[in-house]
């Protein structure tokens, strides 16, 4: 493959860098010249080190009539051979890795300085909330429980029951997806029965149940969430807090 003359140029230049020994422009092995051709391309290349300033003139030699001009490597062309040799091209690629590595690693080094403040912070928020927080009463909810339970016989239906229904219902066509729960039950029937009591309340819920009119379903959270907790309904050994219609 022929050489470019970027190719001529740079060898001409790189042996002009090892030996700095002015010769003359063309030449061959036996009769050395910083271009080792004169071929058009190296020709072509000679000039064009000339035109840049690549290659500076450093005397010259008589020859019987014909005087030959001397030429050695300018610093421009010191710095063309430096920006183009490869090993200069190795190394200022190894630089520049090195350089990104190190900027990685500050980066890295910033990211696990946040992370650990993040974490100091949330500790001390985790402690805040754990110094605040009380164990539930449980005692004392099924004490309220309790204190309202009646008697598990059957009782004959009231006007309360049959209002329980309309009740569920009404509560159904407002959230199809949800049971309704015995607190808001029990207001809503209180508004038509005024006198009606949370024992009654739970007599006329296990009338019905029975009877597979309504379904009764379990309160399935933790206890100490459960609110109201008067309002819910032991029965066996699950503490109901919502109906439905079945």
């Amino acid at each position: 493959m022929a050489k470019s003359i970027e190719d001529w140029m740079l060898e001409a230049l790189e042996n002009a860098c090892a030996d700095p020994t002015p010769l003359k422009l063309h030449g061959t092995k036996a009769n050395p010249g910083l271009f080792l051709s004169k071929a058009a391309a190296a020709q072509a290349a000679s000039d064009r080190c000339l035109e840049d300033g690549l290659l500076q003139k450093a005397g010259e030699i008589q020859k019987g009539r014909t005087t030959t001009a001397l030429y050695t490597i300018a610093p421009k062309g010191v710095e063309y051979v430096l920006q183009r040799a490869m090993v200069p091209r190795l190394l200022g690629a190894m630089l520049n890795a090195a350089e990104r590595n190190n900027q990685l690693v500050r980066q890295c080094q910033q990211s696990l300085e946040t992370v650990q403040k993040q974490t100091q912070h949330l500790q001390g928020v985790v402690e805040q909330l754990a110094s605040r927080v009380q164990p539930p009463d449980v005692e004392q909810i099924l004490q309220r429980l309790v204190r309202h339970r009646q008697d598990l016989q059957p009782v004959a239906e009231t006007n309360g029951a049959a209002d329980i229904i309309a009740q569920i219902q009404a509560h159904r066509v407002h959230s199809p997806l949800h049971s309704c729960p015995l607190p808001d039950l029990f207001r809503q029937c209180q508004k038509q029965v005024p006198d009606l009591t949370i024992g009654q309340f739970h007599d006329d819920l296990r009338h019905l149940a029975r009877e597979n009119r309504i379904r009764l379903l379990p309160f399935t959270q933790a206890l100490y969430l459960l609110q109201e907790p008067e309002y819910a309904l032991l029965w066996g050994r699950e503490i109901i807090y919502y109906a439905d219609v079945i």
